[in-house]
């Protein structure tokens, strides 16, 4: 389709992989901090004047956007405070297969040895924001089944870190189990001495 090639000659973006419904790509950006950022206040028009101006397609809307984002037009008017990580580049050739071996899945851990370091790998285990890389970037939820990483060793490593509060919860219902048990032999042997 003509989007799919205008992203793949577009030189910010990076192809990372396909499927066969979309692609994904990697953007080279910036994350920047305007120097000097004006307010603008808009009054909403009553409900005719908006609906004259949709047919019309004419208004104080596009107005106000005009003049909202008229400071990110004028590149003079900020400053870029990060650039995109260049160590994200894969250096590696795009045409080698890509070999995954030494997979390891269990209940809180995960590892494979791939040859493709520096490039996202799909992951097939559902995200969970306790999941931690070792080495790399990530994981970035993909979709509730999937999950992706970008790491930087041949050797991936991703844990499942319990929070403090998880582990307080955890250890609050097994107390709270333990004290069920507890008022159920009570109440047994209690209605046994009856």
């Amino acid at each position: 389709s003509s989007i799919k090639d205008k992203a793949n000659g577009n030189e910010n973006f990076n192809f990372l992989f396909s499927n066969e419904v979309f692609n994904v790509y990697s953007i080279n950006s910036e994350k920047i901090e305007l120097v000097e950022d004006n307010l603008y206040l808009f009054e909403s028009p009553d409900f005719y004047e908006r609906l004259f101006n949709s047919v019309l397609r004419e208004g104080s809307e596009q107005s106000f956007f005009d003049a909202a984002y008229k400071s990110f037009k004028d590149e003079l008017n900020y400053k870029i405070i990060e650039n995109y990580d260049k160590n994200l580049a894969d250096s590696s050739d795009n045409n080698a297969e890509l070999l995954i071996s030494d997979l390891n899945i269990q209940n809180d851990y995960i590892s494979f040895k791939t040859n493709k370091p520096n490039q996202l790998h799909l992951i097939k285990v559902s995200y969970f924001p306790n999941w931690k890389i070792k080495n790399g970037h990530g994981p970035f939820r993909i979709s509730p089944s999937f999950m992706a990483v970008i790491p930087n060793d041949e050797l991936v490593e991703i844990n499942f870190e319990l929070r403090n509060v998880e582990r307080a919860l955890n250890f609050f219902s097994i107390l709270t189990l333990f004290g069920a048990l507890l008022i159920t032999y009570k109440y047994k042997k209690r209605s046994d001495n009856v």
